[in-house]
């Protein structure tokens, strides 16, 4: 009797596992009951391996929409309206969602706009305002924006930042110093002390004043000019000597291309001193045109931040 019921026990098990593995195999081919179809899982796949997927399985999709992600690729299959799974009738279509990649925006030109409402362009743009900054302009009443990173026309994700340049209003005015029969060096320190720079620096024979003097200027003593303006100077190069002749000529320094503007420095060193000829800010692709001077053997190097551009002999 006990053998009996071991036969019938080891049967059913069988039967119950043989039913279990038929299951299992319909539902990895995507074969369900007579008249049904097992989904699959569509969720990152591409438009044409969801084609591929359903078509042995005698279902079909339809895209019901596409939507912006920033985390799905351009292309993939976001989300099905039958979860993985479930059994349907056969011939069913089956609703999914593809993403359309990441949002792309055209960043506005926003320049020329007072703050308030440059941000409104932006947020309307789906962009973010990142840091401020603020600089003089004597062509911007204070509040407008004078300048903006990335540039305009440029393309961005969604929510990415735009950092502004905000104007505070014409700079200060100073009154320009008398430099004139003073010497290139204390120059220097009246022009820092007012917030003036130093420009161009000519130079001319002059058998009167002693080398270094200063003989004219621009712009006039006693005129007002904003502040971090320059002043171009000539300076005396002494009495003409024969043995250490004095060159003067034109340059041409020729930036390459770079984002932002950089400090650009013009050291000239001859055979009694060493001067910083010209000091400024450029952006790439821009060119300066200087008048550099200098006794016997001279040199001059040029620096773009603290990198030599350039270096040359006169």
């Amino acid at each position: 009797m006990r053998l009996i019921l071991k036969i019938i026990l080891g049967l059913t098990a069988a039967v119950v596992l043989g039913i279990f593995l038929l299951y299992a195999a319909n539902a990895l081919l995507g074969i369900g009951e007579k008249g049904t179809a097992i989904v699959p899982n569509l969720k990152g796949k591409t438009i044409d391996q969801a084609q591929r997927l359903l078509r042995g399985r005698d279902l079909s999709f339809n895209i019901e929409r596409w939507v912006f992600s920033a985390k799905v690729p351009k292309g993939e299959i976001i989300r099905q309206n039958f979860d993985p799974g479930m059994g349907v009738k056969d011939g069913r279509e089956i609703q999914v969602v593809v993403s359309q990649g990441p949002e792309i925006i055209t960043v506005p030109d926003v320049r020329g706009y007072a703050y308030q409402e440059a941000e409104l362009q932006l947020e309307s743009a789906r962009l973010q305002v990142g840091p401020i900054s603020y600089l003089p302009s004597p062509y911007a009443k204070k509040g407008i924006v004078i300048g903006q990173k990335p540039s305009p026309g440029q393309i961005l994700s969604k929510d990415a930042v735009v950092t502004l340049v905000i104007s505070s209003g014409p700079p200060p005015f100073v009154t320009m110093p008398e430099l004139v029969g003073d010497t290139l060096r204390s120059a220097r320190r009246v022009l820092q002390k007012v917030h003036l720079k130093m420009g161009q620096i000519g130079w001319e024979w002059d058998p009167k004043d002693p080398p270094g003097t200063i003989l004219s200027q621009n712009p006039m003593p006693n005129q007002k000019v904003e502040e971090l303006a320059m002043a171009s100077i000539v300076v005396s190069a002494g009495a003409k000597q024969n043995n250490l002749p004095f060159t003067q000529t034109y340059i041409t320094i020729h930036l390459p291309d770079f984002k932002g503007e950089k400090e650009v420095k013009v050291w000239v060193t001859d055979e009694l001193s060493k001067y910083l000829a010209y000091k400024g800010r450029h952006n790439g692709g821009q060119e300066i045109r200087l008048l550099v001077s200098g006794f016997g053997n001279t040199s001059i190097v040029v620096m773009l931040g603290k990198k030599i551009l350039s270096s040359a002999s006169l």
